[in-house]
């Protein structure tokens, strides 16, 4: 079984109505990365709702269910590769992250400097 974004968690400002056609959008606005990565992230989106086969507004962010879902999907079954199946899944995972969507799970308990919360924030 292969592990699907196990280190994130929902945003606690996320709607509980929250779809994958909302963080498709939410990548358009992403100005500050290359037109060409949107791309890559968008198709990853579409191709994870392709894999589950319901359009992307019917698709929920609900990590735990679409974890389940796409736990033991075989690439081949779907005409890729597992190299091709991994990108797509960072991808998709990414596009959750930049659009605010869905957050590292906060596992570790040490805490970051004065310094290093400026320089990361």
């Amino acid at each position: 079984m292969m592990k699907i974004f196990p280190r994130l968690s929902v945003a606690p400002n996320v709607a509980e109505s929250a779809t994958i056609s909302q963080v498709i959008a939410g990548v358009d606005l992403l100005e500050r990365l290359s037109p060409g990565r949107r791309g890559d992230l968008k198709t990853a989106c579409r191709k994870v709702a392709e894999i589950l086969g319901r359009p992307p507004d019917e698709i929920l962010i609900n990590l735990a269910e679409l974890r389940e879902q796409l736990a033991n999907i075989m690439p081949v079954h779907y005409g890729m590769t597992p190299k091709r199946w991994s990108t797509i899944r960072c991808d998709f995972v990414g596009a959750l992250r930049l659009t605010g969507l869905a957050e590292p799970l906060a596992t570790s308990k040490a805490v970051l400097t004065d310094g290093w919360s400026a320089f990361l924030g």
